[in-house]
């Protein structure tokens, strides 16, 4: 298993590629795929900036590194967002970025989607699962194996909040339920492509191993490397036991 140096490093290696809010060159997408061995496929739609209704969203910071690193270890499936979107899609029903999707799901015979995406802190969890209440899979096949790397269920312990309510995960939490409402990426997945998808909401501290200060966060900001070791190692445990 990777070090958590070396996977840290990795992870910050890996988000230099993406251009957070800048637009792809002419002739290029804004997005990129990786084309793996194993059926499932990560996607990362929101990890640079996006429009939604008109609206500039900003992006979720290492949510496409995660993504592409999964790739790399897992040998599975990827599609991430690596430049500023004109959509949202996650938000809108008809969108270039689940196009591509269809076309991967369909070449390469993929099992199961996660579909990665940041939260704040704020929310004293460190995961959130969204099944759309068990509409997109069961999750007792996502939620124990970051169980198994050390988070906890608020479901059967009450929600933390304390210096460790990283360890918290939440099973469709209301405000992250992967697709009840809105027409996600997993909803779309499960509804018109008919396979299995999961949404995995990270947090700041689970996923962000350093953030420079910006004009529109003016300051530094660095996760807790524990929690980022244990969220992906949680998401490489369930990619090796999913999608076959």
């Amino acid at each position: 298993m990777t070090q958590p140096y070396d996977l840290l490093k990795q992870l910050v290696a890996l988000d230099a590629h993406f251009k957070y809010q800048a637009r792809a060159p002419a002739g290029e997408t804004w997005f990129d795929t990786v084309v793996g061995s194993h059926p499932v496929l990560v996607s990362a739609p929101h990890a640079c900036a996006h429009s939604r209704n008109g609206e500039l969203k900003m992006q979720e910071e290492y949510t496409g590194a995660i993504a592409l690193y999964l790739a790399q270890v897992c040998d599975c499936h990827a599609i991430v967002a690596r430049h500023q979107a004109d959509e949202d899609p996650n938000w809108h029903v008809e969108s270039e970025y689940k196009n591509a999707i269809q076309s991967l799901v369909e070449r390469h015979n993929i099992g199961f989607l996660i579909d990665l995406h940041g939260m704040m802190n704020r929310y004293h969890m460190g995961v959130a699962i969204g099944t759309i209440k068990g509409g997109s899979c069961d999750p007792s096949m996502v939620e124990p194996h970051f169980i198994d790397a050390g988070f906890v269920s608020a479901e059967v312990h009450g929600l933390q909040q304390s210096v460790e309510a990283w360890r918290n995960v939440v099973v469709d939490h209301p405000r992250f339920t992967g697709g009840v409402v809105n027409h996600t990426v997993t909803r779309f997945v499960a509804q018109q492509l008919n396979i299995q998808s999961v949404q995995i909401e990270l947090a700041s501290e689970v996923r962000v191993v350093e953030s420079a200060a910006t004009q529109d966060w003016p300051c530094e900001y660095r996760g807790n490397p524990e929690a980022i070791v244990a969220s992906v190692h949680s998401l490489q445990s369930l990619i090796r036991s999913s999608g076959c």
